[in-house]
């Protein structure tokens, strides 16, 4: 896979993670739209640096390891939900919840 289509790929998959996981978050909260527009300033920031150094960190992982590959990519992107919860606890599951989407997004698009 070249790495322009790799990039394209991480990028269209930290968009949609951080659509979903915006979407998700706020449906926790009393006002949707305020709280929807909130999120949509600070998720997809944090899935771009993140979850695309921990996707591209899994694929040079994996491209090492000819057996399981796709469950140490999964945990590689779990590691990096991890961090977030070390670096801010209160949007923990949130973290675990988009690094999840992430991988699966990421590997729907790597398959095509």
């Amino acid at each position: 896979m070249n790495i322009l289509r790799l990039l394209f790929s991480k990028v269209l998959s930290a968009s949609i993670t951080s659509l979903i996981l915006s979407i998700l978050m706020s449906l926790f909260t009393n006002d949707f739209l305020r709280s929807m527009y909130i999120f949509l300033l600070y998720v997809p920031p944090i899935i771009f640096i993140y979850g695309i150094l921990f996707s591209i960190a899994a694929d040079i992982i994996t491209k090492q390891i000819n057996k399981y590959q796709l469950l140490v990519s999964f945990f590689v992107h779990f590691a990096g939900a991890a961090i977030i919860l070390i670096w801010d606890s209160s949007f923990g599951g949130f973290a675990i919840i988009g690094a999840v989407l992430f991988f699966f997004i990421d590997h729907l698009f790597i398959k095509k």
